[in-house]
């Protein structure tokens, strides 16, 4: 069931935060711990949100399932955006610690979400079957093998997620704190 591999991960998401928040608030996190961290939150979601996107069908009828996914996109924007202004204004608010303690919160919050959504059962037509989940995994690995571009494509997504995105935001604060000499 994806939902419940959605917050299986999301739970020990939360368990990693609140390890780091507890490491921050007694004044023991070092930087291996976030880099560490880091790295196993980056794997957690690069299962996660894929089996998010793969229960949109089972969560909306065919016909929203457009708005559910453009609804989703412009929620994560939007968060890309305003997540660092907040981020900075929580830091001096309630400090670090007071963050990954916030995190941890808002992750228990998205695991009990995620077990409470109703599933929508779209109607099966007569004779339709679907494949074994590791056959379909396998078919669209042979299908992304067979097709250079797609996967091209999927590797320099990846490159850019693994050493853009992700890692330069987590790595702010560190410039902060060394380049512009700032607290957060």
């Amino acid at each position: 069931d994806r939902v419940r591999l959605i917050a299986s991960l999301r739970s020990f998401g939360g368990l990693l935060t609140l390890l780091l928040a507890v490491l921050a608030a007694a004044g023991l996190a070092e930087v291996w711990h976030v880099v560490l961290y880091a790295l196993a939150v980056g794997t957690m979601f690069s299962i996660e949100v894929p089996s998010r996107q793969a229960v949109f069908p089972a969560l909306v009828p065919r016909a929203e399932l457009m708005h559910a996914v453009a609804v989703t996109s412009a929620v994560w924007s939007g968060s890309t955006v305003a997540g660092p202004a907040l981020a900075g204004q929580l830091i001096t608010g309630i400090g670090i610690p007071g963050c990954f303690f916030a995190a941890c919160g808002l992750q228990l919050f998205a695991v009990y979400s995620f077990l409470r959504v109703g599933r929508y059962t779209a109607p099966r037509l007569a004779g339709e079957e679907h494949a074994h989940p590791w056959g379909a995994f396998l078919n669209g690995l042979e299908y992304i093998r067979n097709h250079g571009a797609l996967l091209g494509l999927l590797v320099l997504a990846a490159l850019t997620i693994v050493f853009g995105h992700s890692s330069s935001f987590a790595l702010l604060p560190s410039f902060a704190a060394g380049t512009l000499e700032g607290d957060a």
